[in-house]
């Protein structure tokens, strides 16, 4: 029983030792850059940061929405390393894999941010409420098209914002007084740019930091304060009454924004204490985002103005 005792603590002390050399070889890393400027300029950041200071090469990967966690958590996953998640966008898979499963591990220091619906509105600096996107005269003043439906863009599909957009509008009553813009990030700012030229407004789905709410201004529609418990989305791919039973009925809470990593990265010490402990300034992230657009830097040398 004691020899059986002492093979067993040697063996686990050499499965630790070969588990923590293997990680402490990491010689690549490979980073999701996600299709918002923020997300992209962090992605470049610690991408720069690992080859210069660590020397591992690194590769960037073009994913986003939920189909990150999967990549994440499986030891045959396409990515390392995800650059900028949002809470409580994301807070259902959050907790599973940080939280519960461990397998992927969050930063310590997220940077906050704002997000919500805004109205571009050329020409003027009224602010509209939630409850004003029932009046069907405020309605018509987004109908470009003269279907009777204004028109909002709720984010990029699969997105866990999209889902919350949906959400509201339901949960609001307005659902069936406006239709949805169908547009990637990109494309959707061709769309507000080519409508503020004309004249027309836009309702839209946005977040702060971000280069898109310096350049044009605009402003966030005010909804009743979150408060706990006002906030609930259930899974689409758990329920086909998702929609019924999710309710959001107030403001977005203050956002935290984490950088994520997969487990295995904790055995290499400096790395590890690097991606724990990695932090952005909000107003240089936003500087750096302004840069990008004004000047037409890359995103790699926008994150150069980072550090």
């Amino acid at each position: 029983m004691r020899n059986f005792t002492l093979s067993t603590t040697i063996a686990s002390a050499l499965l630790a030792l070969t588990s923590i050399t293997k990680a402490e070889e990491i010689t690549s890393a490979r980073i999701a850059v996600p299709s918002w400027d923020a997300g992209a300029i962090i992605a470049h950041d610690i991408g720069n940061i690992l080859n210069d200071r660590h020397g591992i090469a690194v590769s960037f990967v073009d994913i986003e929405g939920e189909a990150i966690w999967a990549q994440l958590d499986s030891d045959a996953g396409s990515i390392d390393i995800f650059p900028d998640i949002w809470l409580p966008n994301q807070q259902h898979f959050f907790d599973k894999f940080v939280h519960g499963e461990g397998s992927v591990v969050a930063n310590t220091v997220p940077y906050t941010g704002e997000q919500g619906f805004y109205t571009q509105i050329p020409g003027s600096e009224v602010r509209l409420s939630i409850d004003d996107l029932a009046d069907p005269t405020v309605v018509s003043m987004f109908d470009t098209d003269g279907n009777g439906l204004g028109e909002y863009w709720p984010g990029v599909e699969g997105w866990h914002a999209t889902l919350f957009s949906r959400v509201k509008m339901h949960g609001y009553g307005i659902s069936d007084k406006w239709e949805e813009i169908n547009a990637t990030n990109e494309e959707f700012i061709g769309i507000l740019e080519a409508r503020k030229k004309v004249g027309d407004p836009t309702l839209f789905y946005y977040w702060s930091p971000d280069a898109l709410l310096a350049k044009h201004n605009p402003h966030l529609a005010s909804e009743p304060e979150y408060t706990e418990g006002c906030q609930k989305l259930v899974e689409p791919k758990d329920d086909a009454q998702w929609m019924e039973k999710s309710t959001f009925s107030c403001a977005y809470p203050s956002s935290v924004v984490h950088v994520l990593f997969r487990d295995e990265f904790l055995g290499h010490k400096e790395v590890a204490a690097m991606l724990s402990n990695y932090t952005v300034d909000t107003d240089t992230l936003m500087a750096a985002m302004l840069a990008m657009k004004q000047t037409g830097l890359s995103e790699a040398e926008a994150a150069g103005l980072l550090r």
